[in-house]
């Protein structure tokens, strides 16, 4: 069993986090660290086991620090506000601790390039070192099966649309965090909400250096969401391949909507259980014809299992000193590259290429 900590009581830490590291059956949750001790205590007990428990507020020998000196701890899990947890992932890094921190990788490129020279440079002399970057949608089951009909049946890309949309107002459990009401990092929601979206369009279309170019307006419509929660992008390939990229958190809809068309047809991928190939001159306008082939995966899959199939991803990258690709930073560093590109195409008027 690795020995793990986990850095940050959030909610998701708590609804998530902890119950995929328990049903995992590779990791041992040996403490937690909180900045006040307070805010820790449901997290102890949804942990279900006694752990010890390091916050700032409970004075000598309980700090940060002190929990990193441990040599029964080997790996952490990390979940705080984008701002701040940056600083702590490197910490942690540099006491040879193998880390699994949240998305976004980061504020922004720089920020996120930084720690990844760092980590680099420790990785020279500790060569198993492990930082994996949490991003659910690459392990989402029903994403997985869409790749796979997507490289049997689709043929060549032609092009893709993809639609995201979703509705936070005041009352979402989300925007309750005091850091997402006024955010002081770039894009707001776009950056916290939307590497997810980019995350599935990445897995299915392209890599991160199959982007040639974007031409993105970013707004803000939601006078609550500062400073942006909508985006629009037209996105060119480096194989000409060209697709439209629409992200929102202040609509008025909740939608998920990737549609990918090829040669032999069109794959499509939404926020139900199934993901649903159309055969070329299918007809959408009334019953589809010819019959379109609807994989579904069964039992319903929940979220969790994509958090699940991170950890039991982290634990094997750990055993084997290499990190899975779906985890690794530089994954999760094009997809912030995304947004931030998008909002300086949207300052300037004008087209960006894809190069950070």
């Amino acid at each position: 069993m690795i020995g793990i900590a986990l850095i940050g009581a959030s909610r998701f830490m708590n609804t998530q986090h902890v119950p995929a590291i328990k049903a995992s059956g590779q990791f041992e949750i040996k403490a937690v660290y909180s900045r006040r001790q307070e805010s820790a205590k449901e997290t102890i007990d949804i942990i279900g086991h006694p752990v010890d428990l390091y916050a700032d507020d409970l004075g000598e020998n309980k700090s940060l620090a002190d929990l990193l000196k441990r040599e029964d701890i080997s790996a952490v899990a990390i979940a705080l506000p984008i701002s701040v947890q940056a600083d702590i992932v490197v910490k942690c890094l540099q006491h040879n601790k193998h880390v699994l921190s949240e998305k976004p990788i980061a504020k922004d490129i720089a920020t996120a390039k930084s720690m990844m020279e760092i980590y680099e440079s420790l990785r020279d002399t500790h060569s198993g070192l492990i930082w994996a970057v949490a991003e659910q949608h690459r392990f989402v089951p029903l994403h997985l099966e869409a790749k796979r009909l997507m490289n049997e049946k689709l043929g060549d890309i032609s092009f893709f649309e993809l639609t995201v949309t979703s509705v936070v107002d005041s009352d979402h459990p989300s925007f309750k965090s005091p850091w997402r009401k006024v955010p002081d990092y770039q894009g707001g929601f776009l950056l916290d909400g939307g590497v997810h979206a980019l995350a599935l369009l990445r897995l299915l279309v392209c890599s991160n250096t199959d982007f040639d170019s974007l031409y993105s307006s970013v707004r803000q419509i939601q006078p609550y969401l500062p400073p942006a929660d909508t985006l629009v992008s037209k996105v060119d390939l480096k194989n000409g391949v060209s697709g439209t990229v629409t992200l929102s958190w202040g609509a008025a809809v909740r939608r998920l909507s990737l549609n990918v068309y090829g040669a032999n047809g069109m794959l499509h991928v939404d926020g139900s259980n199934s993901v649903t190939f159309y055969p070329k001159e299918s007809s959408l306008r009334s019953a589809p014809k010819p019959t379109p082939e609807v994989v579904t995966v069964t039992p319903k899959y929940e979220f969790q299992d994509a958090v699940l199939a991170e950890y039991q991803s982290f634990a094997e990258s750990i055993q084997s000193g290499t990190i899975d690709e779906k985890l690794s930073p530089k994954e999760a560093l094009a997809d912030i590259a995304f947004i931030e590109l998008s909002i300086n195409s949207s300052d300037n008027h004008s087209p960006v290429k894809f190069t950070y």
